[in-house]
């Protein structure tokens, strides 16, 4: 812990013989037997942090080292616990023993303070600080107040000073003076308030130096009264040797909790108003690292900008550099005096900066307003583009959508008319499938009819010719009977005798129909009758029938298509044009057969020679019958 603090100057410290006498009290009597408006404490092991923390508010504890109040301190570090809790009694200032003394006169009272306020704080370690350059003591220190130890600091003036700065620069390091230690032991066990200062009193004006515990509130002439003053001070310096204020009013200045020395001096001050010489021993001594001369001298010339470029802020006024100047120039106060006067010039440059901070504040606000409507406004712009190109998306897209659904929709109006056009085409398939199978059977069943009604016609043909060879036959014998007639009326003639005329070619032709009428007539009664749904069977009675059931069926066909129906118009067609040449050829073999001159002018066979059969060209049927005949006749003949 030691051996680190060397930049500073060394003091003769001068302590004794105060130091080593007993604390003396100095009180009022309205402070004798003053107490705290709270219940005294019972049982010290059990306060909480808490109540520590109320029990120093309530007591009004003032460290004199920094003048804070201890119960922020204690509530700061009961947030944030440090490791180590220091009781400060460094006194490195000549004269001054004003935490060293009562710390060696009440030891148990120390160590009980010391642990109240580890107990507050839950640090895990602590100790008491002392100084070690003291030399020409009359008292010993001990190694251990209580169960803590005391560890010695040496180093060069200001040794507290830097101590402090090192131990409280690091977060886990609590320094609380030695006076609020004692202080808040007392509020603890006896429920007492701070109404007393512990103060040094010596000088070289003082007949009695001594340490005194001396109520708040007293004036510093009634405090040097009590020690005694063996001669009028010129100067009397309240704080310390080094750091404190030379007072010029003794009876109205009042001790307060930071008061730590009282020291009169005589002799005059002189002033020598030498310049600086350049030997550099306040930069030596400085703990801070400044330049005192050139702060000094900046000061003298008004230059505080260069005054601010030096970091004058940042002097501790700990007096070093004046104590060791071989100028005596009072560099410490000068420097001091010119940071009041930069501070109050500071207060104006602060207000001049904060004004014109604020009127730029406002310059800027008022650009960044327009700045901003106007991003605003392009904002606004960009959105309302944003949406314009938007909605046209959107419209477009629904365009799209609508095109689109009007595509599918007409899509699906084709893909309906082609499904109902192919429901359409497998109906008609399926019609013209079963058309064509009734077509089938109509063909099958015309053909049989025609075949029918071709055989039925080769057989009337046969008939026919039969009959127009009988006739024939007859007309021969009709002529040669007329002949025979002629002759036999001739011979009546002759004979004058009435013979009745035989019957004439006319007369047979008149009462046999032909089969050009029975033709004629089964066309006329297939045409006007009914279509009939029944199909008539195929007998050889009946063959015409057969000719009229197909035309009946190709009229009960009601879906039949107009291609099918023109194919039956034509073989209906062509079956009569058939049966028309089939009756034209009847006519003319009729037609020959009534000519009656071709059958007297054909020479009469004799009698038991076979006929020829006459040959129908184109008529198998008709030659069949006639075969069939011959055959007949001859069969007859024989």
């Amino acid at each position: 812990m030691a051996g680190f603090l060397y930049k500073g100057i060394l003091l003769q410290q001068q302590k004794e013989p105060a130091l080593s006498r007993d604390l003396r009290e100095f009180f009022n009597a309205d402070t004798i037997g003053v107490q705290m408006d709270r219940e005294p404490v019972s049982d010290v092991d059990e306060l909480t942090p808490g109540e520590i923390i109320s029990i120093a508010r309530s007591a009004k504890i003032i460290d004199e080292r920094d003048g804070g109040l201890l119960a922020d301190k204690l509530s700061e570090c009961h947030v944030h616990p440090p490791k180590i809790l220091i009781g400060d009694a460094i006194d490195d200032e000549p004269y001054i023993s004003s935490q060293l003394n009562p710390l060696l006169k009440n030891q148990k009272l120390a160590a009980d303070g010391l642990r109240i306020v580890q107990r507050a704080v839950d640090a895990q370690e602590a100790y008491f600080a002392v100084y070690k350059n003291l030399s020409d003591l009359e008292i010993k220190i001990p190694k251990l107040i209580g169960e803590y130890p005391v560890k010695r600091i040496r180093g060069r003036y200001p040794a507290e000073y830097q101590a402090s700065k090192i131990f409280e620069g690091g977060e886990d390091v609590l320094t609380v003076g030695v006076g609020a230690v004692l202080h808040l032991a007392r509020a603890v066990y006896y429920n007492k308030p701070q109404t007393t200062a512990f103060v040094t009193v010596a000088g070289s004006c003082v007949g009695n130096p001594t340490n005194l515990e001396v109520s708040l509130g007293m004036t510093v002439n009634q405090v040097l009264e009590r020690c005694g003053l063996i001669d009028d001070p010129s100067r009397v310096i309240v704080g310390g040797s080094m750091t404190g204020i030379s007072l010029i009013d003794t009876e109205n200045t009042l001790v307060t909790p930071t008061t730590r020395a009282i020291l009169a001096f005589r002799g005059e001050e002189k002033k020598m108003n030498f310049n600086c010489i350049g030997c550099s021993r306040c930069v030596h001594v400085c703990p801070e690292g400044l330049n005192p001369f050139f702060l000094y001298r900046s000061i003298k010339l008004h230059r505080f900008v260069d005054f601010r470029t030096l970091d004058a802020q940042m002097c501790i006024g700990c007096n070093t550099c004046s104590y060791m100047c071989p100028a005596k120039l009072d560099l410490s106060e000068t420097i001091r005096q010119g940071q009041e006067e930069f501070r109050r010039m500071a207060g104006s440059m602060r207000a001049a900066a904060v004004a014109q901070a604020r009127d730029e504040k406002a310059d800027f606000e008022t650009y960044m307003a327009q700045w901003q409507a106007g991003e605003d406004r392009r904002c606004q712009l960009r959105a309302e583009r944003k949406a314009a190109r938007e909605a046209c998306r959107a419209e477009r897209e629904a365009q799209r959508e609508a095109r689109r659904a009007e595509r599918e929709a007409e899509l699906e109006e084709k893909k309906r008319e082609a499904r109902e056009q192919e429901r359409k085409l497998q109906e008609a398939a399926l019609k013209a499938q079963e058309f064509g199978g009734k077509l089938e059977d109509l063909v099958e069943d015309v053909g049989v009819g025609i075949t029918a009604a071709a055989v039925d016609a080769g057989e009337k043909f046969g008939e026919l010719m039969d009959s127009t060879v009988e006739k024939l036959d007859q007309a021969i014998g009709e002529s040669i009977a007329q002949d025979a007639a002629e002759e036999l009326a001739q011979a009546l003639a002759e004979t004058k005798m009435a013979v009745p005329p035989l019957p004439t070619e006319d007369s047979y032709s008149k009462q046999e129909p032909l089969e050009v009428d029975l033709l004629a007539e089964t066309e006329v009664e297939l045409a006007a009758k009914e279509p009939s749904e029944a199909e008539p069977a195929v007998s050889k009675e009946n063959p015409g029938e057969q000719v009229k059931a197909p035309a009946a069926k190709i009229a009960s066909a009601p879906d039949m298509p107009n291609g099918g129906l023109e194919e039956l118009v034509e073989n209906a067609q062509e079956q009569r044009e058939t049966a028309e040449s089939t009756a034209g050829a009847a006519k003319a073999a009729d037609a020959a057969a009534e000519e009656p001159e071709a059958a007297v002018e054909k020479p009469a066979e004799p009698e038991g020679t076979a006929k020829k059969p006459v040959t129908v060209l184109g008529d198998p049927a008709a030659n069949s019958g006639w075969h069939k005949n011959n055959e007949n006749s001859g069969r007859a003949d024989h």
